[in-house]
């Protein structure tokens, strides 16, 4: 096949060569066969004669250059100059070719990379298929009766790490955040505290340096990123054996890790070993209980997932059936293996298949278009059809030549389209999951190349085997085209079914993401986001090692706060609202209510400052607040919900209540309104609010909230009295509210916001579509329209002629659109929010709207078509 390639590609761009050999070759034997009929008695000239007539010369070059493979790369040549020069002479039509189709695979290519990037692109570590991770479940979870995933115990890692049989190797991790302080300026690193099969597991060695050991379990040594090997040693590899200052401990730098590890997560900067996640509680390394770790494992080249499945399923009985895994949470353990890739994927994999699915449609809708086009300029070039095959060229010839138009109109479309895409990449990028980066490689370049291929093909052939039908020869005898036969009327009118049945399912699916997001949007989240600012500080532990240095330090704190100017409040939390940090505990409801059917209830439990309620603009609904009186050694008291009030007293005042509290000492002084505190789209469960000082466990992680009339410009304020407390101390992150609130709902916006505008394309694409075949089709009745109206028809008899053809048929277009729609919709339930995916509102209004537009489409060619001069119509013809 190679050599067969090499001497095609020889033959094509070596060709005079080529032609000159042939040409001595045949001369060689025309002198030879010449020769020997002089020999045998002929003249020289009629022997020269007979010699060309005996080898056929021309006939044998031809068969030559066949053999050869030039012949099939010269029709092609020829056929794209002859393309070339058909587009010359139509550039308002190739422009709109181009543009529509250009749209479509635009969208495509860009979408197709982000899947590129997450879905489809291995992950960046060798036989990255061969890694899992693996979680705990316990069954009897409070709440839903069921069992619910949670993290490993180092028991359980330890235990898994003898499955050698079906793994290679097994790593566990925790990942915590610890304040640097080897910069100029303090700031805050996500550390991860792994044991050292980690790299290994994942098959990636460090730059420069080297790992950990088993046997440094518990030693200050530490592997670095290559960002921060940039950034604070500038690459430098005396790196190695100098330290850095994490919560004021040494490490020794051991080794960088390569650029782009990324592992736990992107924002990973240091590895240190796990003993140092159990410095302060060494219980961790031996109960059961105490869960802290995720695991990534290695299976064995013999081993699948579902033979580690079963593996894990026999320990997970006999870890239940020893007792260890009773606590109050539950009393069995089961575990759950998937691949890491689809656990790093997460909830990004149906969004971005939705998305997928939406652009196919646009580009289904601009092929149909361009489908039109071509078939109302082949019919406009019917004529010079007949003409070809009057005098003799075959259908398959002018078929080729008619798709080689449709490549050529399809690839300048895909460049246009590339542009189209890198641009929209920089709005697509952002939110990619595990810092994903998607762009412009080979891979999407060759899908790109494919697809415009099968676009190409796709909306050519019908318009190619129209225009190559042997019937239009009658064209050329009947010297008319004035009345649209059977078959164009079919050709147009499955052109509108399709345009709009493939435009409502956008339009539909559209509509209930923006019901969504609007809904989404006008939650009240039980507190005013606007005016607030939020930011994180992560005390370190050694200059902060005792609560009341703790509690000082957040005191003095928002007491300088309260002096700034510009600053109307200031208050501290340990898991405000939508913060992430929301702390569960368990508490029996029968204790305070017999006949409740719950044995245990989950309640979010947020420590808070005074002012906590006022600053956040938190309603006092019965009693009153925590205030600056509750502290230390004063009367434990609480603060509850509405919702946990119900729960516990439904007919009663819960004022005065007492029993509440890890140590079920606290008196409830007040109610307030119930707050999403995990997510705007949950409502507000029970919780239970206790004052800061009167808390006996660390506090050494806290947010701080300011209340201001420009938040924004608080940040100084903020940094300058956080400064004034402790140099050393950093602020680990800080954002107004609204931007907290923001991001709630950023994954819908973007989704909402490209099939919100893959709609909108739709419905372009559509109107154009079937305006552009009302106007065609127009134009091919001009006789017979010009007739009726020479026999007395009125301007609106046309119109409504035409109105009434086009009414059916986007009639039956919205029923398919509907159809369809009501089994496409249903793949975005999990993105719905205040409306179900089959809400008839919804489908009813999208069909009105495309309805009313595709009917606009139709009336301008129309109106046009009642204004037509019967005798100038009748004349053309």
């Amino acid at each position: 096949m190679l050599t067969d390639l090499r001497h095609r590609l020889r033959a094509l761009f070596r060709r005079d060569a080529l032609e000159r050999e042939l040409d001595d070759e045949l001369r060689f034997h025309l002198e030879q066969e010449t020769e020997k009929l002089r020999r045998e008695g002929l003249s020289a000239v009629e022997a020269a004669r007979q010699a060309r007539i005996a080898l056929g010369i021309e006939a044998t070059k031809e068969a030559a250059r066949d053999a050869r493979g030039v012949a099939a790369f010269e029709h092609l040549a020829r056929d794209a100059r002859y393309a070339l020069r058909a587009v010359r002479r139509n550039p308002g039509f190739a422009c709109m070719a181009v543009l529509t189709l250009a749209l479509g695979i635009g969208a495509n290519t860009a979408i197709f990379s982000v899947v590129n990037a997450v879905l489809l692109r291995p992950l960046p570590y060798p036989d990255a298929d061969r890694l899992v991770t693996i979680s705990s479940s316990v069954s009897g979870m409070p709440g839903d009766g069921g069992s619910s995933a949670m993290a490993l115990s180092y028991p359980d890692y330890q235990d898994i790490g003898k499955l050698t049989d079906v793994l290679t190797g097994a790593a566990a991790w925790s990942t915590d955040h610890y304040n640097f302080s080897s910069a100029a300026e303090p700031r805050e690193l996500e550390v991860a505290r792994t044991t050292a099969p980690l790299f290994p597991v994942l098959g990636v060695a460090p730059v420069i340096g080297r790992t950990f050991s088993v046997a440094e379990m518990h030693d200050p040594v530490a592997v670095i990123s290559h960002g921060l090997w940039l950034g604070n040693f500038n690459g430098d590899s005396t790196a190695l054996g100098r330290t850095i200052t994490l919560d004021q401990k040494s490490f020794t730098i051991v080794g960088v890790m390569p650029a782009g590890f990324a592992f736990p997560g992107p924002a990973t900067d240091v590895w240190i070993p796990v003993g140092w996640a159990m410095t302060d509680a060494p219980e961790m390394a031996e109960v059961r209980e105490y869960r802290a770790f995720s695991t990534v494992a290695r299976l064995t080249p013999e081993a699948s997932l579902d033979g580690l499945r079963r593996a894990l399923d026999l320990l997970g009985k006999q870890i239940t059936a020893s007792g260890e895994a009773t606590s109050k949470f539950g009393s069995g353990e089961s575990f759950t293996a998937n691949l890491l890739r689809d656990q790093i994927v997460g909830n990004a994999r149906q969004p971005l298949l939705i998305l997928f699915g939406a652009v196919a449609l646009v580009l289904l809708i601009a092929c149909v278009n361009a489908a039109n086009l071509l078939l109302a300029r082949a019919n406009a070039r019917e004529r010079e059809f007949a003409v070809r095959r009057a005098i003799g060229a075959g259908r398959r010839t002018i078929i080729r030549q008619l798709l080689v138009e449709s490549l050529l109109l399809a690839l300048a479309a895909a460049l246009v389209g590339i542009l189209l895409a890198a641009a929209g990449l920089r709005l697509i990028s952002a939110q990619l999951p595990h810092g994903y980066a998607a762009g412009i490689d080979g891979t999407v370049l060759a899908f790109t190349l494919l697809l415009a291929i099968l676009t190409g093909l796709g909306f050519g052939i019908v318009p190619a085997l129209r225009a190559s039908d042997p019937a239009l020869e009658q064209a050329l005898r009947d010297g008319s085209s004035g009345t649209a036969g059977r078959p164009r009327r079919r050709a147009r009118s499955i052109l509108i079914v399709s345009e709009v049945a493939l435009a409502l399912v956008l339009l539909v699916s559209s509509a209930l993401l923006v019901r969504s997001f609007v809904s989404l949007n006008a939650i009240n989240p039980g507190f005013d986001p606007e005016g607030l600012l939020a930011a994180r500080i992560r005390l370190t532990p050694a200059r902060y090692a005792t609560t009341a240095q703790q509690h000082a330090f957040f005191a003095d704190l928002i007491e300088r706060l309260r002096t700034q100017p510009g600053v109307a409040a200031a208050t501290v939390a340990d898991g405000p609202p939508l913060s992430g940090g929301v702390i569960s505990v368990g508490m029996r409801p029968r204790q305070f209510r017999p006949d409740d059917p719950d044995q245990v209830l989950i309640v979010n439990e947020t420590h808070v400052g005074p002012d906590f309620f006022s600053t956040m603009h938190i309603p006092v609904i019965e009693g009153r607040a925590i205030t600056v009186e509750d502290r230390d050694g004063s009367k434990p008291v609480c603060v509850i919900n509405q919702a946990l009030a119900h729960e516990l007293w439904p007919d009663q005042d819960p004022i005065g209540k007492t029993g509440l509290g890890r140590h079920g000492d606290q008196t409830v002084v007040g109610v307030v309104a119930n707050v999403r505190s995990q997510a705007l789209e949950r409502a507000g469960g029970p919780a239970i609010y206790t004052p800061l000082a009167q808390s006996d466990r660390d506090i050494d992680e806290m947010w701080v909230m300011v209340r201001s009339d420009h938040p924004l410009g608080a940040i100084p304020a903020l940094r300058g009295a956080v400064r004034a407390e402790d140099p050393s101390q950093p602020i680990a992150s800080i954002s107004t509210y609204d931007a907290i609130v923001q991001a709630q709902y950023a994954g819908l916006r973007l989704i909402t916001g490209l099939i919100s505008l893959f709609a909108g394309l739709a419905l372009v694409l559509a109107v154009i579509g079937i305006g552009g075949v009302t106007a065609y089709a127009v134009s091919q009745r001009t006789r017979e329209l010009g007739i009726r109206i020479a026999m007395g028809a009125r301007a609106g008899d046309v119109i409504g002629l035409l109105l009434n053809e086009t009414v059916i048929l986007v009639a039956i277009g919205l029923g398919i659109g509907l159809t369809a729609a009501f089994g496409v919709t249903r793949a975005l339930r999990s993105l719905l929010f205040g409306v179900t995916s089959t809400d008839l509102v919804t489908f009813a209004g999208a069909a009105i709207v495309l309805g009313l537009v595709a009917l606009l489409a139709t009336l301008i060619p129309a109106r046009r078509a009642a204004l037509v001069d019967p005798v100038i119509a009748l004349r053309q013809e």
